[in-house]
């Protein structure tokens, strides 16, 4: 923000400028611009402003922009390491702190995978932080016995577009 008057009276021509060269400017507005910083660091934003008659004076402000805080994300169910049946429906639960609320949450499965959770084909299963699932829903499993190792992610989105994520291994099995 900012206060920019000719003392004759006359209109002003505006102009914000960045001493970074990746920040979004300049902007030609005489009281205020918004403005997103895409990276962290010490900006000196400077103000032109110019008359009818071209003279002009100009204002500057250092500041440091701050990285975006952390999204912390938790899975509170199933738990990691746990074992379910493809049929068996579970509850998904999730919560996130830190960044800007509200949040959107959404799920996916990768299966199969290998026990630490590498590779395998993900299936989206979908949004919110509190879902019943089960396998599955989302996979068709092949004849009677199931045993493989999947890989459960929440993907956390703050209301800035900050995202952070966390996931889980699930041993899926059933003995026929």
């Amino acid at each position: 923000r900012a206060t920019a008057f000719d003392p004759d009276g006359g209109n002003l021509n505006c102009q914000w400028t960045s001493n970074q060269s990746g920040d979004p400017f300049p902007i030609s507005d005489c009281e205020r611009a918004n403005v997103t910083f895409n990276s962290p660091g010490t900006r000196t934003l400077t103000l032109k402003a110019t008359d009818s008659t071209g003279q002009s004076a100009n204002a500057s402000v250092s500041f440091e922009v701050l990285p975006p805080p952390n999204i912390l994300v938790s899975i509170s169910n199933p738990l990691d390491g746990g074992t379910v049946g493809p049929d068996e429906v579970v509850s998904l639960n999730a919560s996130a702190s830190g960044g800007q609320e509200p949040y959107n949450f959404s799920w996916t499965f990768s299966f199969a995978t290998d026990p630490a959770g590498n590779g395998g084909t993900q299936y989206d299963i979908g949004n919110g932080n509190n879902l019943n699932w089960a396998p599955s829903n989302s996979i068709t499993f092949g004849g009677c016995e199931v045993n493989g190792f999947g890989r459960l992610t929440v993907n956390v989105q703050d209301a800035n577009g900050f995202s952070s994520s966390r996931s889980i291994i699930l041993l899926i099995t059933r003995i026929c």
